[in-house]
């Protein structure tokens, strides 16, 4: 009986029973997401202490305030003597181009007619062209630049019209200041008119005068003071302005026909 009473379990309590290796494996987990936060949360903080001991302090002080102001925009008569020399110089211009539209080309026209009308006034542009007959027909943008002063540069509306076939053989061609929308060069035709007779030998008095004037009025219309280099009555005639730094020809016979070109 003694023998049997010993080989009996131990009474049950109703509590589990723990046992160390358990307690081990929460002991290393836990350790395990400390290490995980401190891995995540310790090098950003000692960034921004390594930061505040490294980095100086704010400091503020007094500038003399800088105002940037444009470029001053050529004249006129700069932009003249600009695109003469450039033509005279040809190495020391660069030239970029590029064509636009028709509706572009309608705009420019327009703005161009006011332009002719004062020329008209001035006696440089026959007063019997008929504007209505022209339409625009092409429009390149040109810029000349010199390439020893960048600063110099000019931007050039060249302008092709023709009356719509049929109707006439008007034809005009413009350079206008882009900027401006002032006529630097012209070049047109007008019907031919049987009645008008002119050899350039023969009627040289005639001439002489006809163009005159229209350089002059064309100089008034610039707003320089051109005189004839060469009293010539062939054409092309060389007019140029009191400083000769702008100079152009005038071509044709003055009545139905016409060019004036910088050079």
């Amino acid at each position: 009986m003694k023998a049997e009473r010993f080989r009996q379990a131990p009474p049950k309590t109703g509590r589990p029973t723990v046992t160390i290796s358990r307690w081990k494996h929460f002991l290393t987990v836990f350790l395990s997401l400390i290490a995980v936060a401190a891995a995540a949360l310790l090098p950003p903080a000692l960034s921004r202490v390594r930061d505040q001991f490294s980095l100086p302090g704010v400091h503020l002080e007094s500038a003399v305030p800088v105002t940037l102001e444009p470029d001053a925009a050529l004249s006129l008569k700069e932009k003249l003597a600009l695109i003469c020399r450039m033509r005279q110089e040809s190495s020391r211009m660069i030239t970029s181009a590029r064509e636009l539209s028709k509706d572009e080309a309608a705009a420019v026209w327009e703005s161009a007619k006011p332009e002719l009308e004062l020329m008209i006034k001035c006696g440089a542009f026959p007063a019997e062209y008929d504007f209505s007959l022209s339409a625009a027909t092409q429009l390149t943008l040109v810029v000349y630049t010199d390439t020893e002063d960048l600063s110099q540069s000019v931007s050039i509306w060249n302008l092709s019209l023709a009356a719509p076939e049929g109707a006439s053989d008007h034809y005009l061609s413009l350079s206008l200041d882009a900027e401006t929308g002032r006529i630097l060069e012209y070049s047109f035709t007008l019907p031919y008119d049987s009645s008008i007779s002119i050899d350039s030998d023969e009627d040289a008095p005639y001439l002489l005068p006809l163009w005159e004037n229209t350089a002059k009025g064309f100089g008034e219309y610039l707003g320089i003071d051109c005189q004839l280099n060469a009293a010539s009555s062939s054409s092309p005639l060389e007019f140029s302005s009191k400083d000769k730094k702008i100079r152009y020809t005038l071509y044709g016979d003055g009545v139905t026909d016409m060019r004036i070109i910088l050079f």
